[in-house]
């Protein structure tokens, strides 16, 4: 009993003809500049599901976005102009529930 409980601590338990979903995730670079234009990848969505990405600019306000997922769950767009400071990008279900969050620091 002790090792299964080991084994579900650290998240390792693997049970034949159970196949496990990745979490679903957002990347940015680092190293941004003011005026960088910002790619973002994405992946492990339902393929070509519809996504709704939200930035959030600390101490400021926020942009909504739609994009679409493609046929393998990945997704990749294009940020311009980002202006300096930190961001929240997250992407949500069209239901409202959240996928994916990652953290967008642009410097001057």
């Amino acid at each position: 009993m002790k090792r299964l409980m080991t084994w579900l601590s650290a998240g390792a338990l693997v049970l034949p003809g159970i196949v496990t979903a990745q979490s679903a995730f957002l990347t940015v670079p680092s190293g941004l500049y003011e005026g960088d234009t910002v790619v973002v990848q994405g992946g492990n969505f339902q393929p070509e599901a519809e996504l709704h990405l939200d930035l959030i600019r600390e101490g400021g306000g926020h942009t909504i976005e739609s994009i679409r997922a493609d046929e393998d769950g990945a997704l990749r767009f294009e940020l311009e102009g980002m202006a300096p400071g930190e961001y929240r990008l997250r992407a949500y279900s069209p239901s409202g529930a959240p996928l994916a969050e990652t953290r967008v620091i642009v410097s001057e």
